[in-house]
């Protein structure tokens, strides 16, 4: 038959051309084999970028209530605005596709542990907050609930470098610190992650506590900065664009002054990396 003749006649011609079958089939090998690592590098370099990215939170919004630019309703510009925890509250009720949002209030207070001291950087912030940053407890500990924000309960969820820091080798779940003057359970530390990007520090040196609680301990009523989520990030825009327009009609400012209440969008930069690195792959693809 026609086919049994082919590979009769291939299997004479490998047996007479052994150096030729050879270099072709190493030739194959290799090439496959460049490939394959080629692609496989860029893949694994990709995953490495987007976890380090992941670790500030993914697709997230985090604004600043800041200063005025331009004259609005017969009052002129340079107006600071001062944001409280009840708009926070008030873009939670009427702002839709909002997935989540938490406020952010930042002091520097003295941390002891029985000799051990050091300033700590504290954080009040909500219990929503560890899902918006990816700030996911170690084994046998939590982060703040609603029931510590509701009760302004004094407990602490303390980031894994200055854990170390401050108890070493001991298991800091269940010990009192001192915070300021006013004693503090610590109820879980930060399982170590990887981040690259950050607006106010690695979360690894900060102690967060409920917002509520600071506020009590500090007499503070304006926040620092909030951070949001879109419920679907192709809304992320249109969910900035509701917020702006919600503390433009409070505050009463122009809604288009992007310098009164700045925003860091985070998906614009997990959608450059993407892009980036597909026509990245795509080269090392060529190559191989």
């Amino acid at each position: 038959m026609p086919v049994f003749t082919a590979l009769r006649h291939l299997l004479r011609d490998m047996r007479g051309q052994k150096l030729r079958t050879f270099l072709t089939t190493c030739g194959i090998i290799w090439g496959t084999v460049a490939v394959s690592l080629l692609l496989a590098f860029g893949q694994g370099l990709h995953d490495k970028v987007m976890r380090d990215m992941r670790g500030l939170g993914e697709a997230i919004v985090i604004a600043w209530p800041s200063v005025t630019s331009i004259p609005h309703e017969g009052m002129g510009k340079g107006r600071r605005i001062r944001m409280t925890e009840d708009d926070i509250g008030l873009i939670r009720a009427r702002c839709r596709g909002l997935l989540g949002i938490s406020s952010e209030t930042r002091e520097e207070l003295t941390l002891r542990w029985q000799a051990k001291t050091v300033t700590a950087d504290v954080a009040g912030v909500s219990p929503v907050f560890a899902d918006l940053r990816n700030l996911v407890p170690s084994p046998g500990g939590r982060f703040i609930n609603p029931l510590d924000e509701k009760g302004r309960r004094r407990v602490a969820f303390v980031g894994d470098k200055i854990a170390g820091e401050i108890f070493g080798g001991a298991d800091p779940v269940g010990e009192t610190v001192t915070l300021g003057n006013s004693p503090f359970t610590v109820v879980g530390v930060l399982r170590h992650k990887e981040q690259d990007s950050n607006y106010s520090g690695r979360d690894e040196n900060v102690v967060f506590i409920p917002g509520s609680t600071l506020r009590t301990l500090t007499g503070r009523t304006t926040i620092n900065n909030f951070i949001f989520k879109a419920a679907r990030s192709t809304d992320t825009d249109r969910v900035k664009e509701r917020v702006l327009g919600i503390m433009a009609k409070r505050y009463r400012f122009d809604p288009s002054d992007k310098e009164a209440m700045p925003m860091w969008d985070t998906t614009e930069m997990f959608q450059f990396f993407d892009t980036f690195m597909l026509a990245f792959k795509l080269f090392l693809g060529i190559v191989g």
